[in-house]
């Protein structure tokens, strides 16, 4: 069986961001992740309905996360655990919020996990 990787190309403005962010969290020591986490709305805030948009900067800041760990880590054969853990669960939780005003019903995780 042959599996192949998608390979996802960031356009200037992605990687501009992407630059930015890391700076901003040099500065102020604190991960974009939290940042953004910290300034969603409450769970049951109108904007998880009429805001699409809301969890799509966490979501790319999971993904690029994940592409440089799987580049550098995974396929090297150095990777110890998952990575990207905190982004995941920035963007999980962001989701979650959003399906949740959006009365779509959220299944727990399965205990075997």
């Amino acid at each position: 069986m042959v599996i192949k990787i998608a390979s996802r190309k960031m356009d200037e403005n992605q990687k501009q961001r992407i630059a930015e962010g890391i700076k901003e969290e040099q500065r102020s020591g604190v991960p974009k992740w939290q940042t953004l986490i910290n300034a969603l709305p409450a769970a049951g805030d109108p904007a998880y309905e009429t805001d699409p948009q809301i969890c799509a900067e966490l979501k790319e800041l999971y993904d690029v996360c994940f592409m440089v760990w799987f580049r550098k880590e995974f396929l090297d054969g150095e990777a110890k655990e998952a990575g990207c853990q905190e982004e995941w669960e920035a963007y999980e939780t962001c989701t979650k919020r959003r399906l949740e005003k959006l009365d779509i019903k959220v299944p727990e995780k399965p205990s075997s996990l």
